[in-house]
């Protein structure tokens, strides 16, 4: 298994994806570099060049007792726009950024034009056939899942640190970064004066749909709103919402994607959800944690906490058909079977 040095990417810096059998050399029997799967929805992307759009210093990582992870050798960037589509993983709508370890990329200049190279067919062949299988025995195989075994947790002390190399890296900026550290401690201290998370004493809560598409424009509701709409607990049939989602009350956004199937970061399932939408630009703020997460996963919306804006003008959401793969190696299952 190859790897090569990392290029220390930094954001803005123009790349290209290496071709099939340079991104083959580095995987091992499972189809991954470091833990990190190289998965079936970035062969498309072979070849392709894209702007990097931030170094992933550290993530959050769901099912770990640390709660955020460095990735093994550091070397980890998203390139922007560039989030998983889910085809080949039963139509999975998390819509992730997808990991790319900088030696799946070579750097390029902002002049420079893509390589001609004709893709060698054998070994993309080869590159799809070294690919693990995305379900086993009802368990998701995919970045998400497997990000536990690609990263290693980090301390209090750690995090702190990688706040400066956040900086250093132009993740945050300076004041950012200081806002990262003192609002959490700030609301950690004031969190038995000043609830982050507006309750009621309802023990279930309402269920509605207004059946949004991806293109319709949407205003979030203020915060008193979205309160009557919680249980004791904050959620609203299991789905949490929180203070990082105040930052958008009031905000109008174009809705991405219905989220109705999605994969179970810490244990591999799919889950049927309901009256739940992406936004087009919402990502996780990760406001109140120490140092912040720069994942940039999309929030999960319940339509309830919406209200669509009428009169809109029409709009046709990006078309990025040509980034999607046109068939998988293995047909994907009914998703409208029972899932686990």
């Amino acid at each position: 298994m190859i790897h090569p040095a990392a290029h220390q990417l930094r954001p803005g810096d123009f790349v290209q994806v290496r071709n099939h059998a340079d991104i083959l050399a580095t995987l091992d029997a499972d189809g991954t570099l470091d833990g990190v799967v190289f998965m079936e929805e970035m062969l498309p992307l072979v070849g392709r060049r894209f702007r990097v759009f931030r170094r992933l210093e550290k993530t959050c990582v769901e099912g770990s007792p640390f709660g955020i992870g460095e990735f093994h050798n550091n070397d980890v960037v998203l390139l922007e726009g560039i989030r998983c589509p889910g085809t080949c993983h039963d139509q999975c709508a998390r819509s992730c950024m997808i990991f790319w370890k900088e030696s799946w990329l070579s750097k390029v200049g902002a002049d420079e034009h893509a390589d001609d190279e004709v893709q060698d067919p054998a070994a993309a062949e080869a590159l799809r056939a070294r690919l693990r299988a995305p379900v086993k025995d009802g368990k998701y195989f995919c970045q998400s899942t497997n990000l536990i075994h690609a990263t290693r947790g980090l301390s209090g002390m750690e995090r702190l640190k990688k706040v400066i190399s956040d900086v250093r890296v132009k993740t945050y900026t300076v004041p950012q970064a200081l806002l990262l550290v003192l609002r959490p401690l700030i609301a950690k201290a004031l969190k038995p004066f000043v609830p982050r998370i507006p309750k009621t004493d309802r023990k279930k809560t309402p269920k509605f749909s207004s059946g949004l598409q991806p293109g319709d424009l949407i205003e979030v509701k203020s915060i008193p709103e979205i309160a009557e709409t919680l249980d004791v607990n904050g959620q609203n049939r299991g789905l949490q919402w929180s203070m990082d989602l105040a930052h958008y009350s009031g905000r109008r956004f174009r809705v991405a994607k219905r989220l109705e199937h999605m994969i179970v970061e810490y244990n591999g399932k799919m889950m049927n959800v309901s009256d739940t939408v992406l936004l087009e630009g919402a990502s996780c703020p990760c406001k109140y944690v120490i140092g912040g997460c720069p994942r940039a996963d999309l929030i999960y919306w319940r339509e309830i906490w919406l209200r669509k804006v009428e009169d809109a003008p029409t709009y046709q959401p990006p078309a990025i058909e040509d980034l999607l793969p046109r068939k998988c190696a293995k047909e994907p299952a009914n998703i409208n079977a029972k899932m686990p």
